[in-house]
């Protein structure tokens, strides 16, 4: 069996013999397929070739049947504008010698062009099954995505990943290398019609390094004196962010688990210091004592800072008696205090002075213009309650409060009001275009005004907008404002829910696996700031306990003239998780066709491309065929299958 192909339109033929021997390029022998190989072309050669077959008498086919009057044809690229871009990130990338760890890579689009295909590279010094059951996906950008693994490199197809979209690949089954190293896990993408090619910067993770040593800041608000002047590593929650308290310097606040804050100082607006953001911050301590002040402000200057993850909680403020707030103990850190106005709110030197007594003492809030806090609602005579960083000024010390929900009338609410069911409440894995009922209601004398929910992020919503919301209901009346952020938060404001509200959430997709899904729900009274409620609304998603097959419903007209395995039939399925997957196309009368996938282990949804051709890679005649998906569970034992006709036609030209 020979391979032919030529270079300059068929002018002149070279040819390379094709084997089954098991050595490369062929993969297996005695398997009857045969593989030849044509050597590196230069970018934009088209290559003509077709195939000659002459057995023991003598005789010869060829395939093309009419070659070399007729030939299949490739034209060398070099990829497509596009492949190589996006980012990519992993977690975590520290870990101990010889550690067995999952390993979760995030995929980013540069905002110009959509990742179509994506693969990593597991370093050769790892150790990993290889297994695809070990291999998972999440966020929207892989929401109809597969995974393919051949030894060390995992290949995803079928993604859709830009800079809104991303995209996460959790490896499990991974053990990280004896010794001490750094490993590149190489990250390559592609765009339409492109080639795979390597990013400009693939994640790396240390082997064996010690973790960076972060100071606690309670440490340092205790020892300032042995800390001032040194350079310190810390890591925690922004409270107060960069740009919210001035609007030429940063002047923000950082709080860790030590259980107290810190000022952030820097000459420029850092803008990644954003509230709920957990960052790591290097920078060098300084003392600073202001021109009359009673205390110092201990802050961290000339900062560098990591954003490590976002929209974080903040953590719970330090409740205080008007009294104990008046301490410089409480310097940097999140607090909460209520207390009655004794006088209606002033202005002062670029901002507002509200001053409270709970009956121990005067303490002042200090509401910077640069805030954009209404307090004009405030009077004397009010109780207020407000949450904010301690700081002082002067001769005493005072609360700095940055956002309008962290100051209202009344007692604090420590966790959200309200009661809210969902239905469905049980649906099946991989559902798609679903619509999601949340009712909210309340107690009689607590009308909610304000409500997010929080759509779990193992669910694809389709329509991350207004129009993917539905209100009704009572506590839904005209005026009622919907807004969403981010791609499934959704925000319900000027609301009166005491008798039900209603939510509508359509173009949801359930999960691939079984788990149980919660709809986090929170909720406020007017002039507070949104509280979780006790028990938010679950899904329960079940995974799939049968084979499913399904397909575009159109005739099927093969390419003719050119071979591509991905170049076809589109056919989805999903089947249990931990399955042996065979997927076979028949005939009318029954006749094997070609075998699609014969797998030992297969973990939940995927995809297959037919390209019209049978076992020996001829193009099928015009008919009927039936797709037949058999699947059988490894964990019961249960065979399950499913089949479906696809209709094979011809050109009408």
């Amino acid at each position: 069996m020979s391979l032919f192909y030529s270079t300059d339109g068929g002018s002149s033929w070279q040819s390379t013999a094709m084997a089954d021997d098991g050595v490369a390029p062929d993969q297996t022998a005695g398997d009857d397929v045969y593989t030849g190989q044509i050597g590196p072309q230069a970018e934009g050669t088209t290559v003509d070739y077709y195939i000659q077959a002459v057995d023991n008498e003598a005789l010869e086919s060829f395939d093309p049947t009419n070659a070399p009057a007729s030939t299949y044809s490739y034209t060398v690229r070099a990829g497509m504008p596009g492949d190589g871009s996006g980012t990519a990130s992993i977690w975590p990338d520290s870990v101990d010698i010889s550690q067995a760890v999952t390993e979760t890579l995030t995929v980013v689009g540069d905002g110009s062009n959509t990742l179509l295909s994506v693969a990593i590279i597991v370093p050769q010094n790892w150790n990993w099954s290889a297994h695809a059951s070990d291999v998972s996906l999440s966020g929207a950008g892989f929401s109809v995505a597969t995974t393919a693994v051949s030894g060390d490199t995992i290949t995803v197809n079928g993604a859709a990943v830009t800079d809104a979209d991303i995209g996460q690949v959790i490896v499990a089954g991974l053990t990280s290398p004896g010794t001490a190293t750094t490993s590149i896990f190489v990250v390559k993408t592609a765009v339409a019609g492109g080639t795979l090619a390597e990013i400009a910067s693939s994640p790396q993770v240390m082997v064996g390094e010690e973790e960076t040593q972060y100071t606690p800041i309670a440490d340092i608000q205790a020892n300032v004196g042995e800390y001032e002047g040194k350079v310190v590593t810390i890591k925690g929650v922004v409270t107060i962010g960069a740009g919210v308290l001035d609007d030429q310097y940063t002047r923000a606040y950082l709080q860790d688990e030590s259980g107290r804050g810190i000022n952030l100082f820097d000459f420029d607006i850092i803008p990644t210091i954003s509230r709920g953001n957990l960052v790591e911050v290097t920078g060098t301590i300084e003392d600073y004592l202001a021109t009359g002040a009673i205390d110092a402000t201990t802050e961290i200057t000339d900062v560098s800072v990591t954003v490590l993850d976002t929209n974080q909680p903040l953590p719970d403020p330090v409740i205080l008696s008007t009294d104990g707030a008046q301490s410089g103990e409480w310097d940097g850190t999140w607090i909460q205090v209520t207390g009655v106005m004794q006088e209606d709110p002033y202005y002062a030197g670029g901002g507002y002075n509200l001053n409270i007594d709970d009956g121990s003492g005067r303490y002042t809030i200090r509401i910077w213009e640069t805030t954009g806090i209404d307090v004009s609602e405030f009077a004397e005579g009010d109780t207020i309650t407000a949450i904010g960083t301690g700081s002082v000024y002067s001769t005493s010390y005072q609360m700095l409060t940055g956002y309008q929900e962290d100051i209202f009338e009344g007692q604090p609410v420590t966790e959200g009001i309200g009661y809210a069911s969902i239905s469905p409440s049980k649906v099946k894995a991989s559902r798609k275009n679903l619509t999601e009922t949340i009712t909210i209601w309340s107690d009689v004398d607590c009308i909610l005004t304000d409500i997010s929910v929080v759509i779990p992020m193992s669910w694809t919503w389709n329509r991350p907008d207004t129009t993917g919301v539905q209100l009704s209901g009572v506590g839904f009346p005209e005026g009622t404002s919907l807004e969403i952020s981010g791609d499934r938060t959704i925000l319900i404001h000027g609301a009166a829910v005491c008798e039900p509200g209603i939510i509508a959430i359509s173009y949801l997709d359930a999960p691939k696996i079984g788990e149980t899904s919660t709809f986090r729900i929170k909720t406020a009274m007017e002039g507070q700031s949104l509280k979780d409620i006790q028990n938010s609304p679950k899904v329960t998603v079940e995974g799939l306990k049968e084979a499913v097959l399904a397909i575009e419903p159109r005739v099927f007209v093969p390419n003719r003239h050119a071979f591509s395995e991905d170049d076809g039939f589109l056919i989805e399925f999903n089947v249990p998780t931990n399955s042996r997957v065979v997927m076979r196309l028949f005939d009318i009368e029954g006749r094997l066709v070609r075998t699609l996938i014969d797998e030992e282990q297969y973990a939940g949804p995927g995809q297959a491309m037919w390209n019209g051709r049978d076992e020996l890679r001829e193009v099928v005649p015009v008919g009927v065929y039936i797709c037949h998906l058999e699947a059988t569970d490894r964990d019961e034992g249960k065979t399950t299958t499913d089949q479906v006709p696809i209709v094979v036609g011809m050109p009408l030209d």
